[in-house]
Formats: structure tokens, sequence, C-alpha cells
């Protein structure tokens, strides 16, 4: 599926920015660290900054079963001339391995090495010196981590977000009558799949301790799933009744369809980072 996030709100757009804006600011604090040790020149520090080159997070990952490496974003950004573009991220390996989280990530991996090397032929003071760095730089490896799995977290959310609002609308915009018992009915399970979808999501709590356990996940998604084929039936009903004609019906299929791939994107990503 392709999620444009130009077709966002600006709510929904508001919160992605705002990750970017902690995700740059983050990566700038680690590549001055960097910089600053002689790991990498001041000119890597500030290609980081460049917003064409970001892979929007690092969302798209290089390996594994996520349901979430089969999502395109398509999004605007803006080159060094100041000339804007929209740029859609595919899975693929190169890109995913081009993306500023994993560059950076790479170059404290290096940094960790080369402690590791330095350590073998050093006693003492300088030993214990050698092995804070080791540490911190390891610290530094776990936040890139964090960083791109919140905000794959971040984008699934979002985007599910996105499709409970389209839906709605969607519906509330076909129907000739908004107080039918059924309309009704599904309204307030759309606002359940919404709460689902909000569930467990590190990005909303301080720091990087999980509060939640893979059992936890799997209950979230046996709920989604009841209440998702419950919404479905009731759209059905709709139609049925003839409160809903089927060229309607087959646009909001389709974007239920989207919010299921997007929720299960997000538990994916859920189950990954509980590894």
């Amino acid at each position: 599926m392709k999620l444009k996030l130009t077709t966002f709100s600006e709510e929904h757009k508001n919160i992605l920015r705002a990750q970017r804006t902690s995700v740059i600011n983050t990566l700038d604090e680690i590549a001055a660290y960097l910089v600053e040790n002689g790991d990498a020149e001041p000119e890597w520090r500030t290609m980081l900054n460049k917003e064409y080159m970001i892979n929007y997070y690092d969302v798209i990952p290089d390996k594994g079963r996520l349901r979430a490496h089969e999502i395109d974003l398509e999004l605007p950004v803006t080159h060094e001339n100041g000339y804007i573009a929209i740029k859609i991220f595919k899975k693929d390996v190169q890109k995913a391995n081009e993306a500023l989280i994993r560059v950076v990530y790479l170059k404290l991996e290096e940094r960790k090495v080369r402690l590791m090397h330095m350590a073998q032929d050093t006693t003492g003071d300088h030993l214990e010196l050698i092995n804070a760095h080791i540490t911190h730089t390891e610290s530094l490896m776990k936040k890139c981590v964090n960083l791109k799995l919140s905000s794959q977290l971040l984008i699934a959310e979002v985007g599910g977000l996105h499709f409970v609002e389209q839906i709605l609308n969607q519906v509330k915009d076909s129907l000739n009558s908004l107080t039918h018992e059924h309309y009704i009915q599904f309204k307030e399970y759309m606002y359940e799949l919404k709460r689902l979808i909000q569930l467990h999501s590190p990005v909303m709590e301080p720091g990087y301790d999980l509060f939640y356990s893979r059992r936890d996940i799997i209950d979230q998604r046996q709920r989604f799933n009841k209440i998702f084929n419950i919404c479905k039936s009731l759209l059905f009903s709709f139609s049925q009744e003839g409160l809903l004609d089927s060229n309607k019906e087959q646009l909001i299929i389709k974007s239920f369809n989207h919010l299921q791939h997007l929720f299960f994107a997000k538990c994916d990503v859920n189950f990954m980072a509980l590894m």
C-alpha cells in the first residue's frame, strides 16, 4: 500500500513533524559527539541536516518479516536549493541502508570496534576511560535503535488514525440518516478501533522501557480483529438497507484494508521491539 502523508490532517502532520524534529536533533547531538572525538568530519555532521537525505525516520526496515516494509511512503521533501518535490520511499535495501539513522548507527558501530581494539592493549586508568567511552557509545547505538522503532510505530499509528477519520467521513458523507441505530453503533465501534490503534506506543512514554508484553500485543490484535469484523458487518448492513451505494462501499472497504494493514504493521514493529 502507499501511505500519502500529504493527505493527512494538520494535526497528524504536526505529530510527524515533531517526531522528525526530535530525530534530527538527536542525530545531530550524536554527530557532535562523534566529531568531537575525531570519529567523523564536521561536513558529515552537516550532511545529516539535509532533509532530502532522510528516509523518513528509517521507517523501512532492511530485514525481517515486518508488514511495515510493505508500506510505501509518499511525502514532500525540500532540497538544498529550496526545490520541493514529492518523494516515494519503497521497500528497497539500498535506500534503507542510506537512511540517516542507519548511517549514524554504523558510524557508532565503527567507533565501538576501534575502542575495543584500543582496550586490548591498555591497562589502568586509561582502560577505565576507554570502557566508559564504549559504554556511552553502546547507549547511543541503543538510542538510534529506539529512534527507529518509535518512529516506525508512530508512522503506523498516525496512519491508522488517519484511516479511521477517513472511514468515518466517508460513511457520514454517504448515509442519508446519521441517527440510524446501526450508524451510531458503527461510530462507537470505530472509536474503539481508534483506542486500540493508540495502545502500546513507547513514543508516548518516557525513556525506552516497554510497559507491555508480547501477550499484551496478541490480546490487542485479537480485540482489534473482533471489533474490525463488527465494523465491516455494519458497513455491509448499510448497503443491504440501501443506505450506501456499491461504489462508495468499495472505497470504504479499501480504507478499511489500509487501516488493518497499518494496525498489523504497528503490532509487528512492537513484536520486533520486544525481541
